[in-house]
């Protein structure tokens, strides 16, 4: 049983779950020194997930997330005027979503809920779209640090290509015990 001691005021806490105040310390003051300098990391509880994931969000948003999602999005804006590009403009919106943060999303694609709305986006742009991806991917394979940034291209190259049907999830957390 691993223990984390605050020798000052008498307080142990142990990871299993079982928290003890050893002192005469306030139930209070015990959930405050808990939840600042317990066992939770400080980036899960305001980013709702890892801190890598978060620092990859970041810096995937400063230098390129913003841009690419910001042309997407106007992409989307000016495909719904017309009411034949309303379809193709909810795929913009949903790729600059992804663009905006796409470390710790999974997508699932599925081509044949709408296959002829996949190929006539592959055909009018998406392939254009997926290339592009591409080859930032390969370029951010070339070094060590770029690898996981190269993963999130290839993950947004996929869903370039082919958007009609794809999910966008978060990918479900397992309960450690």
């Amino acid at each position: 049983m691993e223990r984390f001691a605050f020798q000052r005021i008498g307080l142990f806490m142990t990871t299993n779950g079982a928290h003890r105040v050893l002192n005469t310390v306030d139930k209070r003051i015990y959930k405050m020194l808990y939840y600042t300098c317990g066992t939770e990391n400080l980036c899960q509880k305001f980013f709702g997930g890892n801190s890598m994931k978060t620092i990859g969000n970041i810096l995937w948003f400063i230098l390129c997330g913003a841009y690419s999602a910001f042309v997407y999005f106007l992409l989307g804006v000016i495909l719904c005027i017309t009411i034949i590009g309303i379809p193709f403009g909810k795929q913009c919106f949903k790729l600059a979503g992804l663009y905006v943060w796409p470390f710790g999303k999974k997508v699932e694609s599925n081509f044949g809920k709408h296959p002829v709305g996949n190929i006539i986006w592959f055909i009018l742009g998406g392939f254009i779209f997926a290339l592009v991806s591409f080859i930032a991917a390969i370029i951010l394979f070339v070094t060590i640090i770029g690898i996981p940034f190269g993963l999130q291209a290839m993950k947004l190259a996929k869903l370039s290509a082919f958007p009609f049907g794809a999910v966008i999830n978060k990918p479900v957390k397992s309960k450690k015990k």
